[in-house]
């Protein structure tokens, strides 16, 4: 077994700076101190999806414009809310979420963002008994929902394309009558989830390749190894798992998606109870998550790892010492190549974010609580969270964060450019180069400009073709040598004659 440990104690990468971003009110649902709640935000096609709570409705479905948030659909009719759990973008046009309308239990829903186009999906038996759907994945690829869900007493994995009623993925896992998945994640045509062996080991890390289920690693044969919290990465799929014989709680481990490209990453906490959890991608180059490195050197803090073990550090002991800043999972979200995230310092507790350089901006300098969710909205390039300002004048409702220029950090030469107040920011990239934080070198040979089978070679804004024998020019589009020099041969005999 390859095992790490950490042993730079007192290194991180925290340098601190404030920001100077705008906080601002979106909506107050509740008036007076009334707690809206917005939680699951989710964006599709330039709208903000969300449960939210008001007193007539309790918890439904809303939608947020950017101006304004409305009931997408009462779907259980009165105060007592849906109980909506989840809220999963399938595809450009329809989401999927679980919720309860009162006479079916809580099932598979399908929504368009409209009244009429919120409808059942699936009652899984039939009944008014509960499948609760859960652990939702969406492979864009072949266009395919997966989501766990219990179907008489037994839970196991479905898989629907978004028109037919879901069936039972692969027939069901041999040998596993109720296997109680609830991670998954796709990887390369590969969806990974946790399930137990068939020897009764709990949860051990499962595939499927589209024909065959497998285990792909047993992290702990004797033991329960807990893995969740499967979480593309990028160049892999981090995930948390235990395995006690290694002294490894809840510690990270990276997959590729084969069984000997699956291992444990460096321990975080020597012997002990890392307690690694919410994290998330920053879309460039890191993974963030919270975890802890013991009890006598520092609580629960923000770290990330590009999935090696030397690159795998402590972000920042926000709260020095043995006390915890508890960053989690709803409160990390990436945009624009940082991570926002609510944690907490003595005193209070505020909205930061962290760049792949590793600094750290405090954003704001109101005290938050209540902290729920945080979700990122590309339209108006602005950060709206779920929060409660400590000064008690509204309850837990939708707030906007307005980055400034301070936050952002434009890469290979691109500029920031700060718009109107509400507008948000954006990088302004140099030629050649693309994406939010202008990260990505455009590949100018992807247009196949060179000719006659000439190689492409790219660069920062340019490109070279590198001719075969007998062709020149830039694009390699001269004549070759031989019919040139034939053909001056060929009209010098002729001035001859």
């Amino acid at each position: 077994m390859r095992v790490v440990r950490w042993c730079l104690l007192e290194w991180w990468l925290l340098v601190s700076v404030a920001g100077d971003g705008i906080l601002q009110l979106a909506e107050d649902l509740l008036p007076g101190g009334g707690f809206g709640q917005p939680n699951l935000l989710m964006e599709m096609g330039g709208i903000i999806y969300e449960s939210a709570v008001t007193s007539s409705t309790g918890t439904e479905l809303f939608r947020f414009d950017g101006g304004s948030q409305t009931l997408v659909k009462d779907i259980q009719s009165g105060a007592t809310g849906s109980g909506i759990t989840f809220i999963s973008v399938f595809n450009a046009t329809h989401f999927f979420l679980s919720a309860n309308d009162g006479v079916n239990g809580i099932e598979l829903w399908i929504s368009d963002g409209t009244t009429g186009g919120t409808t059942l999906f699936a009652n899984m038996d039939g009944t008014s008994s509960s499948s609760s759907p859960s652990a939702p994945v969406v492979n864009s690829t072949t266009h395919t929902f997966y989501f766990s869900a219990t179907v008489s007493g037994n839970k196991q994995i479905y898989h629907t394309d978004g028109n037919t009623f879901p069936t039972l993925l692969g027939g069901g896992i041999p040998g596993l009558s109720n296997p109680g998945t609830n991670a998954m994640i796709e990887y390369n045509g590969i969806l990974l989830f946790n399930a137990p062996s068939a020897s009764g080991a709990n949860n051990q890390l499962w595939a499927w390749n589209g024909t065959d289920f497998y285990i792909l690693k047993t992290i702990c044969p004797n033991c329960i190894s807990s893995v969740g919290g499967l979480t593309n990465c990028g160049n892999g799929v981090l995930f948390t798992a235990t395995n006690i014989t290694i002294n490894g709680n809840l510690e990270p481990w990276f997959t590729d998606g084969t069984s000997a490209g699956t291992y444990q990453l460096l321990e975080v906490n020597n012997g002990g109870s890392a307690g690694v959890s919410s994290i998330v991608y920053d879309g460039v180059r890191y993974c963030y998550f919270t975890a802890t490195d013991g009890p006598t050197n520092h609580g629960s803090e923000l770290w990330r790892t590009d999935l090696t073990d030397s690159g795998t550090v402590m972000v920042a002991d926000l709260n020095p010492g043995t006390a915890s800043s508890s960053p989690v999972r709803s409160r990390l979200d990436p945009y624009n190549g940082l991570v926002y995230f609510y944690a907490t310092v003595p005193g209070a507790s505020h909205l930061y974010s962290v760049n792949s350089s590793g600094i750290i901006i405090q954003e704001e300098s109101l005290s938050l609580i209540n902290n729920v969710y945080i979700r990122a909205y590309s339209v108006d390039r602005n950060v709206y969270l779920s929060t409660e300002n400590a000064n008690g004048t509204y309850g837990q409702e939708l707030y906007r964060f307005i980055p400034s220029c301070n936050s952002v950090i434009c890469s290979n030469g691109g500029t920031c450019v700060e718009q109107a107040v509400g507008q948000g920011n954006f990088c302004s990239c140099a030629a050649g180069y693309s994406g939010t934080t202008c990260q990505t070198d455009i590949n100018e040979c992807s247009s196949a400009p060179c000719l006659n089978g000439a190689t492409c070679n790219d660069g920062a804004n340019s490109f070279t073709c590198i001719c075969p024998s007998g062709y020149s020019g830039t694009l390699c589009a001269g004549e070759p040598l031989f019919f040139f020099f034939a053909s001056f041969f060929f009209f010098l005999s002729l001035c001859e004659r």
